[in-house]
């Protein structure tokens, strides 16, 4: 079965690719320090990169397939440096490192991320496998990298006063239901004990802040203007009237509010010396595996890739 599988794949990509002359799956497309990098592992890349739902042209199958090589030599390149070298990376580790690049995700955005890549979750996996060994080889180089400046941090200040301008935002307790006339009576019986607001809002509410305080706190001019509107319009400790918005009817009032700020350098200081740190940091990773590949020992089998 497993025969059948592969023998299907390898006909589909020589349709792709317009070749009915492909060499055999255990053929090397090029060697990485002594290494090998076969036609399957290259038909198997083509096949999770390839768009699954459009058609290609000439030029879409010339640019995936120098993406597929330099994707593969890259691999190839750290996994070599990380065998001579001797750097290792624990299961430990590489679930850490796993966790934390999907700790940015919210639900199901992790999921859209890889589809809008169109990667598989395996291949983004040894995406990121590749990056920590990377990343550990690089720290263990000792890199020494010198300390963003004050004058330094001053320019970036300078340069960027949008990003330390902090916008006016509003505190408000939140109850959002999919029903009018459920909406009007809350409304109604808060208006008469406006204490019962988190009771009522945990008893009835949609939205994911009634289950703890049902506190929402929004910078103005990013929500719906029907909802952005009351938020910074009705008078603090008012009951709103009832708002209705695409996530349904809203009742709001409004704990406090702040007005923008424009903070100073001393504010932001420390916060701009850690961007540039991790900014250089980059940078000395970038040309760190810059330097890897640079260095390596690459052949390219011309001929076999001409016929890919």
């Amino acid at each position: 079965m497993r025969f059948f599988c592969e023998s299907l794949l390898f006909l589909a990509i020589s349709l792709l690719f317009g070749c009915s002359n492909l060499p055999h799956k255990e053929e090397a497309i090029a060697e990485v320090n002594g290494e090998k990098i076969s036609v399957g592992e290259y038909l198997g890349l083509i096949e999770t990169l390839k768009p699954k739902d459009m058609g290609m042209d000439k030029r879409d199958r010339g640019e995936l397939k120098n993406l597929v090589i330099k994707t593969l030599i890259r691999r190839q390149v750290i996994l070599t440096e990380a065998k001579r070298t001797k750097v290792l990376l624990t299961d430990l580790e590489l679930e850490s490192g796993i966790e934390k690049f999907k700790a940015g995700y919210t639900a199901g955005a992790f999921e859209q991320s890889l589809l809008e890549q169109m990667v598989d979750e395996a291949s983004w996996r040894e995406k990121i496998k590749q990056n920590l060994l990377i990343e550990k080889m690089f720290e263990l180089s000792k890199p020494k990298i010198p300390e963003p400046t004050t004058e330094e941090a001053l320019a970036f200040y300078g340069s960027n006063r949008r990003l330390f301008i902090k916008n006016t935002f509003a505190k408000a307790l939140h109850i959002v239901v999919p029903d009018e006339s459920l909406a009007q009576d809350l409304r109604r019986r808060l208006r008469a004990n406006p204490k019962d607001f988190l009771k009522l809002a945990r008893e009835n509410s949609i939205g994911p802040e009634a289950q703890t305080d049902a506190v929402i706190a929004v910078e103005k001019d990013l929500m719906p203007e029907e909802i952005d509107r009351p938020l910074f319009e009705t008078p603090i400790g008012e009951i709103s009237k009832v708002i209705q918005s695409a996530y349904g009817f809203h009742i709001l009032k409004v704990i406090n509010r702040s007005p923008t700020l424009n903070l100073d350098f001393h504010q932001v200081k420390a916060q701009i010396i850690a961007r540039l740190i991790q900014d250089r940091r980059q940078e000395w990773l970038m040309r760190f595996e810059e330097r890897l590949i640079r260095s390596a020992d690459i052949r390219y089998n011309r001929e076999l890739l001409a016929r890919l």
